[in-house]
């Protein structure tokens, strides 16, 4: 499975030539996992985008939760060590697949 998360809203026309590549080269049945902020604009892009690259997509799934209370932002480890900036504890975002026929 491939995940494609946040990159719809910033670079739409190289990543949907992106993504037809990679799909091209993909087996039938390969999954792909599209995920962004879940906003109606950016679903309705993402079933396009999907669908002129040959995948087929269920329905987006929103998801709007927070970390757990026991996680601590040094779990990131080197990640937040390199980054230093707090790490997102909320999101409200959306994720569906598409899938190769």
């Amino acid at each position: 499975m491939c995940c494609l998360s946040y990159l719809i809203k910033e670079v739409l026309e190289p990543f949907q030539k992106f993504t037809k590549l990679i799909v091209s080269h993909a087996p039938s049945g390969s999954c792909f996992l599209f995920i962004d902020r879940n906003e109606p604009w950016l679903q309705s892009r993402v079933i396009e985008l999907a669908g002129a690259t040959g995948l087929t997509t269920g329905s987006p799934v929103p998801t709007n939760r927070n970390m757990d209370t026991d996680e601590e932002k040094t779990d990131s480890g080197r990640i937040y060590e390199v980054a230093k900036r707090m790490p997102v504890h909320r999101w409200n975002a959306f994720w569906v697949v598409g899938t190769k026929n």
